[in-house]
């Protein structure tokens, strides 16, 4: 897909699509580096496009830069307020930003948007806005002393998997540390006690 795809952005190197479609398959397989160049390719031609914006905020976000990514992420949202994909990555970016009540609206937008065929099938993100809106607008964590210091987190390994034992509500969970990402994930359990 990639050889057709750089062929066909030879033929016609003002197509928009095209490098926007050569950075979806390169982030596909993991190769940000490419994908940021062929997003960022695809934003130059066309700036107010909001699928180049949505490949830039996306790339911007694998590399840490979150405040920057919402930034471009609310500005292909403005343009394409309905496009499902827009919707999950400012929905999650709203999230890494501690901003739970602007991550659950627009996640709520996204099951709306969804066909009534697939509603019911959305149970990860009504559980997830669930999970959001119980926040209230309090802080989810707190660090005592420098957050900017180094902390040492008491942790126990089951099954390949690092649990952390934390407080949600009041009672005690095991959180389940996601090392094949940036962030952290919580088991079902943990999400459906935390209301």
């Amino acid at each position: 897909a990639i050889d057709r795809l750089t062929r066909a952005a030879e033929i016609d190197p003002d197509s928009v699509e095209v490098h926007r479609l050569l950075g979806r398959t390169y982030y596909a397989q993991g190769r940000t580096d490419e994908a940021e160049a062929a997003y960022q390719d695809a934003y130059t031609r066309h700036p107010q496009w909001a699928r180049a914006e949505f490949g830039v905020a996306r790339s911007l976000a694998t590399h840490g830069q979150v405040q920057d990514a919402l930034k471009i992420g609310l500005a292909a949202y403005a343009a394409a307020p309905r496009d499902p994909e827009v919707l999950v990555l400012v929905g999650e970016l709203y999230e890494r930003l501690g901003r739970f009540d602007d991550a659950a609206k627009v996640l709520e937008e996204y099951v709306a948007g969804l066909p009534r065929r697939l509603r019911g099938e959305s149970e990860v993100a009504s559980l997830k806005i669930k999970f959001l809106k119980a926040f209230k607008g309090r802080t989810p964590a707190a660090i005592d002393g420098d957050p900017a210091a180094v902390h040492t987190v008491p942790f126990t390994l089951r099954e390949r998997k690092i649990l952390v034992a934390a407080q949600v509500n009041g009672r005690r969970a095991d959180l389940l540390i996601d090392t094949g990402a940036d962030r952290s994930a919580i088991t079902r359990d943990t999400s459906m006690r935390a209301d």
